[in-house]
Order: structure tokens, then C-alpha cells, then sequence
């Protein structure tokens, strides 16, 4: 769906994350003090550059970031299942 598409009445405000970042989000720094997550995929969030499209690595860029925004999504999946453990 095309945002052109959707219907906003009575929408206020959106609110987005950052698409470029130059620091951890606070989620990722609590997971990491509390153990959750392993290291490596700690490095791996960090050589990431936090998972900001700026700093999307060149084989995983395309015109519409689709590559790294599912590379992002794939991460934070990873992350999240730590948690339940």
C-alpha cells in the first residue's frame, strides 16, 4: 500500500524512528549490560552503524533500502528472541 493511498482523517501526528543514528538505542544498551544478547551480535549491531541507513554496508544497499531495512528487521528479530530465554 502507497501512503497516498491511506486515509488519515483525524491523524494528528506520526511519529518515526531515525533513519540515521550514531549511537546505540537505549533498548540494545540495556540488552547488552543485562547479558541478553551475545556479543557477537552486539559487534555485529555496532558495525551496523545502530542500524542506520546512512551507514547501510555497500552489499546490502538498493535503491529503496528494502535489503537493509530487512537486514534491520531480521536483527531486531534476533535480539528479541534472547529475551525469552
Amino acid at each position: 500500500m502507497r501512503i497516498e493511498n491511506c486515509k488519515f482523517e483525524g491523524v494528528g501526528a506520526f511519529l518515526t524512528a531515525p533513519l540515521d543514528r550514531n549511537q546505540p538505542e537505549s533498548d540494545w544498551l540495556a540488552a547488552n549490560e543485562q547479558g541478553v544478547v551475545p556479543a557477537s551480535l552486539m559487534r555485529l549491531y555496532r558495525r551496523a552503524h545502530f542500524l542506520s541507513f546512512s551507514g547501510a554496508p555497500g552489499f546490502l544497499a538498493d535503491d529503496n533500502n528494502q535489503l537493509f531495512g530487512y537486514f534491520g528487521l531480521m536483527l531486531r528479530g534476533v535480539k528479541g528472541s534472547h529475551r525469552c530465554r
